[in-house]
Order: structure tokens, then C-alpha cells, then sequence
């Protein structure tokens, strides 16, 4: 994402929607909070995303306090190069961060 400037708020939520169709077990996906200014990461909110929905799912995490700075969000994939069945991927929609 492009840098999120949370240094004012006293708490955040991330938002988003999401229809997953991944090789379970062989390839996943992570939504990760990272630094603005190194790309360092800040931490993992969501791991080992994989397997297939029916559906579109609406995701709501709240941020750590540590992610209450200028941060972005990173949504990764990660996959090997083995296409016994094509699988669609991970889609992401509606990304929304929060504040109270």
C-alpha cells in the first residue's frame, strides 16, 4: 500500500475483502504491517492463508499498537511453480483502514 500516517490515532482497523483459491498446504498468504520508512516488518496479522472459499469473506483485524505510526499494509502470496490444478489465486477488494 502507500504509506498510512496512523501516528495521531489511538487505535485502528484494518478491513478488507478477500476469495481465496490456493493449494493448501503448498501455498499460502500473509497480510504483514511494514514500516514506511525501511519496509521493515512490524508484524504479521494474518498467516498461513490458503485452501479455497465458496464466497467472498469480509476480513476485520484491529492493529497493534506498535502499527500506530506511518506504516503500509502488504498483502503477499506466496506460491510455487507446480500446476498439477490451476488454482484462481487470492483476490483482495475493499481495502479500508479505521480509526475510532
Amino acid at each position: 500500500s502507500p504509506p498510512i500516517d496512523l501516528s495521531g490515532a489511538v487505535g485502528a482497523t484494518l478491513n478488507f475483502s478477500q476469495y481465496v483459491d490456493i493449494e493448501e498446504s503448498f501455498d499460502s498468504g500473509q497480510v504483514r504491517l511494514l514500516d514506511a520508512g525501511d519496509d521493515s516488518e512490524i508484524a504479521v496479522l494474518q498467516d498461513n492463508i490458503d485452501g479455497e472459499t465458496s464466497n467472498w469473506e469480509q476480513i476485520s483485524k484491529a492493529l497493534p499498537a506498535a502499527a500506530l505510526g506511518n506504516i503500509k499494509i502488504e498483502f503477499r502470496l506466496i506460491t510455487d511453480d507446480f500446476n498439477e490444478r490451476a488454482f484462481a489465486g487470492w483476490y483482495i477488494d475493499d481495502v479500508e483502514v479505521t480509526v475510532p
